[in-house]
């Protein structure tokens, strides 16, 4: 679970590095932001009911 955690996190500061420099409004920044951690929840999600 913790590999998991860690997993979604990293994927969170690396979008949020790649996210920091694109020229948007601070609110579309934070909803890219918020569907790369559903999209990335989603697949932990999806692959501990695989196991």
């Amino acid at each position: 679970m913790v590999d998991d955690l860690a997993l979604v996190a990293s994927l969170i500061v690396i979008g949020y590095l790649a996210v920091r420099r694109v020229r948007l409004p601070v609110w579309q920044k934070l909803i890219v932001l918020f569907a790369e951690f559903a999209l990335g929840a989603a697949v932990v999600v999806l692959e501990l009911l695989a196991h």
